[in-house]
């Protein structure tokens, strides 16, 4: 990332971040709006981004990083911003209930975590 002209110890400086998913429970098949906000104390190049932590089969987790979007934050200015969570089973990775990690990346590095507990839709409907 230093290679690109991002400082990684951005993650320590930023204020203001918060992740927020829109509800902590989702189904498999739906979808997950998760806002969230980061502010900057000086002018540097941010590249946000967000890993979920997928629950496998056996219990473990494994994590997946995406990419949201590349700026330069002046100082003192709130980004705020939104992206979906799809949870869609995928050839190349399947889906388990369980409680999944989504976390906030600032030139990655983590700067805020949540969790929503994915459910089968037949478990919701059933309560």
């Amino acid at each position: 990332m230093a290679l690109l002209g991002y400082d990684i110890t951005a993650a320590e400086k930023v204020t203001g971040v918060t992740l927020q998913p829109e509800s902590d429970v989702a189904v498999i098949g739906g979808l997950t709006t998760v806002a969230y906000t980061v502010r900057a104390p000086e002018t540097m190049p941010v590249y946000l981004g967000y890993r979920v932590g997928y629950v496998r089969q056996n219990g473990t987790t494994t994590a997946k990083d995406f990419f949201v979007k590349r700026t330069t934050l002046p100082a003192g200015q709130l980004l705020q911003g939104v992206f979906k969570l799809k949870w869609q089973q995928l050839t190349t990775r399947r889906l388990y209930p369980g409680a999944h990690r989504v976390a906030l990346l600032v030139n990655t590095r983590v700067v805020a975590e949540s969790r929503i507990t994915l459910e089968w839709l037949s478990t919701i409907n059933n309560n």
